[in-house]
């Protein structure tokens, strides 16, 4: 998934009804709470790059 192999960590609060959400979504698929949220963003991010792109 990543772009490169460098990787940095990002400390993001959350309340406490988000992560009781993303918990509930990885656990029925199978994955942990940081590979959903890694997902979810990265996801985010290219639809909004492609976005982005469109208008340009």
């Amino acid at each position: 998934m990543n772009k490169n192999s460098n990787t940095k960590k990002a400390n993001v609060d959350f309340p406490e009804w988000v992560i009781n959400s993303l918990d509930e979504e990885a656990k029925k698929i199978g994955v942990t709470r940081q590979s959903i949220i890694k997902v979810w963003i990265a996801e985010r991010l290219k639809e909004e790059t492609a976005n982005f792109k469109k208008i340009s």
